[in-house]
């Protein structure tokens, strides 16, 4: 997606299911470290209608409050409108990313599956050619060793 097409004039659009990429350079999106993540506060649930309405009522009581430089458009409606901005992107790219590890899994099976293959037919063989027995020996070490019995979806 582009700008020109979304009508946003730089804004995030949401993604559509076909989307292949997705445009974010309108969204200063930030990066915290474990700890940071860890300081930051926890909203309640439903928290959103009660900020909108403390955003609401607060020009009629500012004064009272002295809050110097407090904008509550820039402190509480900005944040809850990226919220809501972000949404979508953020199923989009869970289920992306969802995609991703399924298509590296069915690679990594397909792939074993195929290894798999040619090693029984080898030894299948062995009889009448011993030397592809032999040739293919590492593959009957590799899967006597323990340590590498698990999980793994290949390259990283």
């Amino acid at each position: 997606m582009n700008e020109k097409d979304s009508g946003t004039h730089g804004r995030a659009t949401s993604p559509k299911p076909g989307d292949k990429a997705i445009d974010l350079s309108g969204v200063e999106l930030v990066d915290l470290t474990r700890d940071e993540m860890k300081a930051l506060a926890k909203p309640r649930a439903n928290w959103v209608e009660v900020a909108e309405q403390v955003a609401a009522v607060y020009p009629k009581v500012a004064d009272a409050l002295g809050l110097a430089k407090f904008d509550p458009a820039t402190a509480i409606q900005k944040p809850i409108a990226q919220i809501a901005e972000l949404a979508p992107y953020e199923a989009w790219l869970e289920k992306a990313l969802e995609m991703v590890r399924e298509t590296r899994a069915k690679a990594a099976s397909d792939a074993w599956r195929a290894m798999l293959r040619v090693y029984r037919r080898a030894n299948d063989v062995a009889v009448e050619e011993p030397s592809v027995v032999k040739a293919f020996r590492f593959v009957s070490d590799f899967l006597a060793n323990d340590s590498t019995r698990g999980h793994d979806d290949g390259p990283t």
